[in-house]
């Protein structure tokens, strides 16, 4: 098996350190010589032939017995290395077949369910505290004014609060799960009880479950109702929010209709990401125009009725606002 020249100039240079000063101009004179030559970098071929030139350099003694000890270690070293190479290459083969089957089972999810609104949002939230109450609520109105299909990461928390409002409305759901085991995430090893066969798929890999979650936001027409909404959360929330405006900042959605982004700052829990942007834009590391990719709302009534005016929606389908409660964190009783 081929191996880089890097890799074995390396083995080489280690297994020869310990030798005479002889014995390692030898073996870095034949090495380069070896690849000077554009031969390809076969372990068995230079190992045949660091063999070959010992026994015509060295007489039989100490310098010959220290060549061919060397020599011995290389030959280890190079099999060792050659069947980690192996192995690798076939993990990252297996990887990829099987990133491959997923992408196309969260594009295939994608097509069965339909395109709609995609929340992000914590996985630590619980039914009856208002964080969870309140994205459960929105995601109910949301599916009354928008009537599209509701997204989530298909756990617990926030990513359970929005399946389950939109279904209690009557809505359809969908979500791409990535599998986690309990020493990898103490909160997000189960898929959320919300789902039906059908209506969810689980990934290993990050990489198709962030395509399908984008995909779900994609606008084929302008008739589509789509959106993005991040709820607070942590790392994974803040990582799939700037994520998906970067794409929409470098043009790379895919769909050439705006897709409307909004960052739910309840309770001012997003106000340092506002000064980080405020302090970009003075800096000039984003432009006034790249501060509106996505918009900041402080409350589920803001949030749908921008999403009403985004969709030119009538004042007579705007039903929402006698049923909102104004839930904030302020009410759950432990706070």
């Amino acid at each position: 098996m081929q191996q880089s020249v890097d890799d074995l100039s390396r083995i080489v240079s280690e297994e020869t350190q310990e030798c005479s000063d002889q014995v390692q101009e030898f073996a870095s004179d034949c090495f380069r010589e070896f690849v000077a030559n554009g031969e390809e970098t076969i372990p068995d071929e230079i190992c045949a032939m660091l063999l070959r030139r010992i026994h015509e350099v060295f007489e039989v003694g100490d310098e010959r017995k220290n060549a061919l000890s060397a020599l011995d270690r290389i030959r280890n070293r190079v099999a060792a290395q050659s069947v980690q190479n192996t192995l690798q290459t076939e993990r990252d083969r297996q990887s990829l077949i099987l990133m491959h089957e997923e992408g196309r089972d969260v594009l295939d999810l994608v097509r069965r369910q339909g395109r709609g609104v995609v929340y992000f949002g914590s996985s630590r939230s619980k039914p009856g505290e208002s964080r969870y109450e309140r994205t459960r609520e929105l995601a109910r109105e949301m599916f009354q004014l928008l009537g599209c299909t509701t997204w989530s990461g298909a756990g617990p928390g926030d990513m359970d609060a929005s399946v389950r409002g939109a279904k209690e409305a009557g809505g359809r759901i969908a979500g791409v799960k990535i599998h986690l085991e309990k020493h990898q995430s103490e909160h997000e090893q189960e898929v959320s009880p919300v789902f039906d066969t059908g209506e969810v798929v689980e990934c290993e890999y990050f990489v198709p479950r962030k395509l399908g979650l984008v995909d779900a936001a994609m606008r084929e027409n302008e008739s589509d109702r789509t959106g993005v909404i991040v709820m607070p959360g942590g790392y994974g929330t803040m990582d799939e929010a700037f994520e998906f405006t970067v794409l929409k900042q470098l043009k790379k959605l895919g769909t050439k209709y705006d897709v409307p982004v909004v960052l739910m700052n309840y309770s001012g829990e997003y106000d340092g990401i506002e000064v980080f942007i405020d302090r970009a834009v003075k800096d000039g590391r984003i432009s006034e125009e790249e501060r509106n990719l996505f918009h900041i709302c402080r409350s589920n009534q803001e949030v749908l009725d921008y999403f009403a005016d985004f969709y030119k929606i009538s004042a007579e389908q705007r039903t929402y606002h006698e049923r909102l409660c104004d839930l904030d964190e302020g009410d759950d009783e432990e706070q």
